[in-house]
């Protein structure tokens, strides 16, 4: 199954490079999954928007760590647009390390596409 809905990604750190196409199996078989009942109406604009945040969070941090995921954050901003925060930590012996992400996600159903912008993480702590 492939889905009908258009996934698009800008970064903040690289605006030059504009939306890029991003199939939601690029971000694991679970948020595809997430992404199938979004078009199906099992899912709201919301819980997607969560979801993408924290997808993309995984794909930009080591997998090898034992990552504290916190509950994303999300704030309506406009109809089906969503400004998402979340955070993870990470500690091991003498190290912590606090990790972020945010990103706008705007959802637009009547055009089968699902826009993630201005999307950044960054990463604080000892290495």
């Amino acid at each position: 199954m492939k889905p009908l809905t258009k996934l698009t990604f800008k970064s903040k750190y690289h605006p030059s490079l504009g939306a890029v196409d991003t199939p939601p199996l690029k971000l694991g078989m679970s948020f595809f999954q997430s992404f199938c009942q979004y078009e199906t109406g099992e899912k709201d604009s919301e819980e997607l928007a969560k979801e993408i945040i924290l997808a993309f969070f995984k794909k930009d941090f080591a997998a090898g760590r034992q990552w504290e995921m916190h509950d994303p954050e999300v704030t309506e901003i406009g109809h089906d647009v969503y400004k998402v925060k979340m955070s993870a930590t990470y500690t091991s012996k003498n190290k912590h390390k606090v990790a972020s992400a945010q990103g706008v996600v705007r959802c637009l159903p009547e055009k089968r596409e699902v826009r993630v912008e201005n999307y950044i993480y960054d990463m604080s702590g000892g290495s």
